[in-house]
């Protein structure tokens, strides 16, 4: 089984990946609720799985202008070669309460150091972004924009010819709506605090 992890290429290069083993670490962008104990590297079985689990906002922020559209270093992994001792799949992710919407991702945790099978500098050209999926979680039903159809390829020359600029436009106004409403939950968390010192 493959597995895959998406890096902005603007922060490493296939140059700066290739031949060197990605170590686990506890992200600093983790989901609210998700586990914060456990190193590990994040990868999903579909690169669809990778960019749901990233969000439009660090898709938006992996844009390149100079062909409009998203750039990352995909990273693939063997899963055979990683081993069932350190390979978390997304059911016991799920089922442990580690990931909320790690079956809708199929985001799988490798926990031991790993050199990926090969790393290559891919252009996003295309998606579709479904803004009606839930996730139920702890009785909770929470709302996952899901990106599915993927179009990727290695060519900035095919990129800029076919990259789907409302689907950016699309993307950017969603991934802009959340970070307001983060901001308004910072907002309100604060003055919260504020009302309980006082």
């Amino acid at each position: 089984m493959k597995l895959y992890r998406l890096i902005p290429y603007d922060k490493a290069a296939p140059e700066d990946l290739e031949g060197k083993p990605a170590r686990p670490v506890i992200p600093e962008n983790r989901l609210t609720d998700e586990n914060e104990t456990i190193p590990r590297i994040c990868v999903s079985s579909s690169l669809d799985g990778c960019l749901t689990s990233i969000g439009g906002l660090h898709i938006v922020s992996a844009l390149d202008t100079g062909v409009s559209c998203a750039r990352f270093s995909v990273m693939t992994f063997d899963g055979e070669a990683v081993g069932k001792r350190h390979l978390v799949p997304s059911v016991r992710l799920y089922r442990l309460g580690y990931v909320w919407d790690a079956i809708d991702t199929d985001e799988f945790w490798i926990t031991a150091p790993c050199v990926p099978e090969s790393v290559s500098a891919m252009y996003l050209t295309d998606f579709h972004l479904r803004k009606d999926h839930c996730v139920v979680y702890k009785g909770e039903k929470l709302r996952l924009d899901m990106i599915e159809r993927s179009v990727w390829t290695h060519s900035p020359e095919a990129a800029r010819k076919n990259v789907n600029k409302a689907a950016y436009r699309e993307l950017c106004e969603a991934a802009w709506k959340i970070l307001r409403q983060h901001k308004r939950d910072a907002e309100k968390e604060t003055a919260r605090e504020r009302n309980v010192r006082a």
